[in-house]
């Protein structure tokens, strides 16, 4: 541990450091660089669903009121089956990269770091348990 409760280890209980390591502020520059590597990853989230649009759904896309069968279309209204599966698959995270998945969607310091967002349910926290595979269980 790299904080400045390591001076507890031997005496308070890891379930109880564990607890004040929660209420001591992050630094402020890795708080920055965190926060960076959060919006980088959200580019690349963004790019990423962007080309899979452009390669793989536009060319197929047949939206009726779009000439040359949606190819050029004038709005990118979602009216078709491609088009209705991209835009599912996009509010799923199906498109996402794991390092994506595992950096933010399954992150429960994410909205911590990010927004500066502490749940109001914090107690609710020791209902979960930290297994050996690193996957949140109830």
């Amino acid at each position: 541990m790299n904080s400045p409760i390591y001076i507890f280890n031997n005496i308070l209980p890891q379930v109880l450091i564990d607890k004040i390591q929660g209420y001591i502020p992050v630094d402020i520059v890795i708080k920055t660089a965190i926060k960076k590597y959060y919006n980088k990853l959200y580019q690349e989230k963004l790019l990423n669903e962007e080309k899979i649009f452009n390669d793989n759904v536009y060319p197929k896309c047949v939206c009726p009121n779009c000439p040359d069968n949606g190819k050029q279309k004038l709005f990118r209204r979602r009216e078709c089956h491609y088009c209705l599966e991209y835009e599912f698959y996009t509010q799923t995270n199906e498109y996402t990269s794991d390092k994506y998945r595992i950096v933010i969607l399954d992150n429960p310091q994410y909205n911590y770091i990010e927004y500066d967002y502490i749940e109001d349910d914090y107690d609710s926290i020791d209902e979960f348990v930290y297994d050996d595979n690193k996957i949140w269980l109830e």
